[in-house]
């Protein structure tokens, strides 16, 4: 019987916005990824050079061996 609970409950639904009071920045990296996209239509990533692996939307440290990836 306790496992049929759940037909019982009607479900409730409240619709509300949330207030965020802050600006969110994409930093320098997500920035230039915008901008390029936005500008010239281009997708812009970063590769790491040690370990070769590809960051898309772009990063600016690996993920993988921690080094410090510049554009």
């Amino acid at each position: 019987m306790m496992k049929y609970w759940l037909e019982t409950v009607e479900p409730l639904v409240y619709e509300s916005r949330i207030k965020v009071p802050y600006t969110w920045s994409v930093g320098e990296v997500g920035s230039r990824f915008l901008i390029e996209l936005r500008d010239h239509k281009k997708i812009y990533g970063t590769k790491c050079p040690k370990c070769n692996t590809v960051y898309l939307p772009p990063e600016k440290t690996c993920g993988q061996c921690f080094l410090n990836l510049k554009e």
